[in-house]
């Protein structure tokens, strides 16, 4: 499951500390974790989730006692698309507004388990 959130915070955590992903699987080696770097790099990309221990071990190594704090600076989707959205003018946003509309309701776009469950009433 993609969490691109945690990946960025993940990608974000490991670049700031100044670690190479190298760095990163060696110290988790040492704490008795083994994995490739390319298992950090689908943490990193979303591809897949480490578990809850390997997730607090990362947070450790990268010296992160409150993964929310450490989280909070990067945004999700929901909040890129807002902060790009509200840097439009007024007709930009209608027109965003009207193609968001059109895809919903062709339905080619809706995540499979939520066909049907947008209603106008939050439009």
């Amino acid at each position: 499951m993609k969490d691109l959130n945690v990946a960025s915070m993940l990608k974000k955590m490991r670049k700031e500390s100044g670690f190479s992903s190298s760095d990163v699987v060696a110290a988790l080696e040492r704490k008795g974790i083994n994995i490739a770097v390319k298992t950090l790099y689908g943490y990193e990309n979303g591809v897949s989730m480490p578990n809850a221990d390997i997730f607090m071990e990362l947070c450790a190594i990268y010296n992160c006692t409150n993964p929310l704090d450490c989280a909070a600076d990067v945004p999700d989707i929901g909040q890129r698309l807002l902060v790009l959205f509200n840097r439009l003018n007024e007709e930009g946003q209608e027109r965003i507004i009207e193609e968001l509309e059109m895809m919903v309701e062709s339905k080619r776009y809706i995540k499979s388990r939520e066909v049907g469950v947008v209603s106008k009433e939050i439009l």
